[in-house]
């Protein structure tokens, strides 16, 4: 099974998220995005400002991804 590497960035993240079946949400006004996975139970909050993906977002779309597999 394949897994996230830590380092990417947060645009190529967020995409990856979508795919995997998570929401992702941009509230208006506060800098940052929220994602979630049913299956997963509480979601991750991350600055939008960032050019990386941090660490608990990575492990989010690894946990996603042995979901789906």
């Amino acid at each position: 099974m394949q897994r996230i590497s830590p380092g990417l960035d947060l645009k190529k993240s967020l995409k990856l998220a979508e795919r995997l079946g998570c929401k992702v949400a941009w509230p208006n006004r506060t800098g940052e995005v929220t994602v979630r996975h049913d299956g997963l139970g509480q979601g991750v909050r991350v600055n939008s400002r960032r050019k990386d993906s941090p660490r608990c977002l990575t492990n989010l779309l690894n946990d996603a991804l042995s979901l789906a597999a």
